[in-house]
């Protein structure tokens, strides 16, 4: 399915990263998605210190 099938109009990210991510930048980085009209970011960072392999993330490891 393309991004075309969709019809976006709002979504909501929860994104946890050990990137240098910031919402702005993901906001950006969104914006080609001209089918989101609104989106709400909820990022979290991992410190390298405390980080977990994302496969025992519980949301992670949950089918789409």
């Amino acid at each position: 399915m393309g991004s075309d099938d969709l019809n976006l109009k709002s979504a909501y990210f929860h994104v946890v990263t050990d990137a240098q991510l910031t919402p702005k930048t993901l906001r950006e980085r969104l914006a080609v998605h001209e089918e989101i009209i609104h989106s709400t970011i909820e990022l979290h960072q991992r410190s390298l210190a405390s980080a977990k392999p994302a496969s025992s993330h519980p949301i992670a490891s949950a089918p789409l």
